[in-house]
């Protein structure tokens, strides 16, 4: 008698929070369930094959332990995956879709001790059905947990979530928020600097990182390179100097999440104002204010009352690592551009400064070349009348039509099917004609942007006809412009510079695109 070939399986359990790992209960317990499984189904498994992890079900690519799951799925070592349940494996319908077409491919079982799908049209309507389930749930958790926050700020409440402002630590249960003095003497120095001293904001980040002074991310963020540190950055120093709370106006819902790492300003009509007994001000309305006004006397754009004006302010870039660049006056009032980078945390890249004048000189003279000669411009418009500026776009409709044809039948399938189903069923065939409504709605918004681009694009000729008559109408003056002019000509153009040290150094790079607004953007090389 032939010996069996075993059959191996490995085993993935998901909690949502380092505490509930910690804890160990809910992990253990998932695990101990497919072990079980395993063996009631005739799987070895090996210790090796065993996945642990704690992280949002929400997320795919970024979960460590289930991508090395998937490449063992990939090898062929294993010839079953045993999850409990499906949303321990994800909460998201579209991420099962994919573990399930990755699991099809190696021939690999993809089982949960909890259900059962059967490998037919319904098991997978199912499968994605619940999956769509638990998607939902994990919105209605967010949204509940976001509306209880609001309800407490539109009462003035501080809430107790996210991380500490600041300058401050909160008292939970008073619910306000108590000076660190530590901290809150560097916050008051920082206003000083730049509403008193009229110092750089990068200049005050670049002081605070030689003095060793601890950040706002010290202690809140880690980096893959153990060397790399926090430092003071530019750009926390603006929303730090820009938050009303330091002067005792505290406001909640200021920000909104625009993706995973990055946050947007909300209007400022929607910011919720808190109690002002919870957060007592560091600093007196006058100077928050005079370091308002020096943050926009600040900025690359304002440069009409400069004593020393830089050309290229806001257009210039770093060709090593294309950050962009400053401008900064060495001794002797020798004017350069140098990189942003090396007040970064990464630190300097090795971009060499730029000689101002030098750059400037070549630069402007790039662009009025383009300018007198109109070939920029005249080759646009001939690339436009020969190339047919909708076709593309027609294409896009045309498959986006398709697409929701094709989901209109399927609603049609499922409100039928809806109709005959009994109630167990009924509930899942619903939430899945939900799913398709979202869906042919979110073609429709597709197609509207669409024959609005297109409406756009039928705007080309004209912008770029009149780009052509204003540079008939300035050649004859070039010569003649003066400071402020030749900006304005620079960001008609979109001019981007990228420049290393010299041109001996590195060349320099002047590209400009022809100003088109939404319809889109013509670039070249000047």
């Amino acid at each position: 008698m032939m010996t069996p070939v075993p059959r191996h399986a490995a085993l993935y359990g998901r909690v949502s929070t380092l505490t509930q790992e910690a804890e160990g209960t809910s992990l253990d317990s998932q695990i101990d369930h497919c072990r079980k499984y395993a063996a009631s189904n005739g799987f070895q498994v090996n210790e090796e094959h065993i996945f642990r992890e704690a992280h949002t079900g929400a997320e795919l690519w970024e979960r460590r332990k289930l991508t090395q799951l998937r490449a063992l799925i990939a090898s062929g070592a294993i010839e079953a995956v045993i999850i409990y349940a499906v949303d321990r494996l994800s909460r998201k319908q579209a991420h099962i879709a994919i573990l399930a077409e990755e699991c099809d491919r190696a021939n690999v079982s993809l089982l949960f001790v909890t259900e059962e799908f059967e490998r037919s049209s319904l098991g997978e309507f199912i499968r994605n059905a619940k999956a769509f389930a638990a998607e939902l749930e994990r919105e209605k958790i967010k949204e509940r947990t976001l509306r209880g926050k609001r309800t407490l700020a539109e009462t003035g409440k501080l809430h107790n979530a996210g991380m500490e402002l600041y300058g401050y630590r909160r008292d939970k249960e008073a619910r306000m928020r108590i000076v660190e003095e530590h901290e809150a003497t560097i916050v008051r120095r920082i206003f000083r600097l730049i509403g008193e001293e009229r110092m750089s904001v990068r200049g005050v980040a670049r002081q605070l990182n030689e003095e060793g002074l601890p950040p706002p991310s010290q202690g809140k963020m880690s980096y893959p390179d153990s060397t790399r540190v926090p430092r003071w950055q530019p750009s926390q120093l603006h929303r730090l100097l820009q938050n009303p709370a330091y002067k005792g106006e505290p406001y909640a819902w200021r920000w909104r999440r625009a993706k995973k790492h990055a946050h947007l300003s909300r209007p400022r009509e929607e910011w919720l104002p808190l109690d002002a007994e919870s957060t007592p001000a560091l600093v007196t309305p006058e100077l928050w204010q005079a370091a308002q006004d020096q943050l926009a006397s600040n900025t690359g754009a304002e440069t009409r009352n400069q004593k020393r004006p830089y050309l290229l302010r806001g257009h210039i870039f770093c060709a090593v690592c294309g950050a962009r660049m400053y401008s900064n006056t060495e001794h002797g009032g020798y004017r350069v551009y140098r990189c942003s980078a090396r007040d970064k945390a990464s630190g300097s890249c090795g971009g060499k400064r730029v000689p101002a004048e030098a750059i400037e000189g070549h630069v402007w003279g790039q662009l009025s070349g383009a300018i007198l000669d109109r070939t920029l411009i005249q080759e646009q418009l001939q690339a436009a009348r020969e190339a047919g500026i909708t076709a593309d776009l027609e294409e896009e409709r045309s498959t986006a039509k398709r697409a929701l044809d094709t989901l209109l039948k399927q609603q049609v399938r499922l409100v039928r099917r809806l109709a005959e189903a009994e109630d167990d069923l009924a509930t899942i065939i619903e939430r899945e004609v939900d799913r398709v409504a979202n869906e042919c709605k979110a073609l429709r918004t597709a197609i509207a942007a669409i024959d609005a681009r297109e409406r756009q694009e039928g705007a080309l000729m004209v912008q770029l006809r009149s780009l052509d008559e204003y540079c008939a109408r300035v050649a004859d003056n070039l010569g003649e412009f003066d400071f402020e002019q030749k900006r304005l000509a620079l960001t008609a153009f979109d001019v981007r510079v990228e420049a290393n040290g010299s041109e001996a150094v590195g060349p320099w790079r002047v590209r400009g695109n022809a100003p088109v607004a939404d319809a889109g953007v013509l670039s070249t090389t000047l």
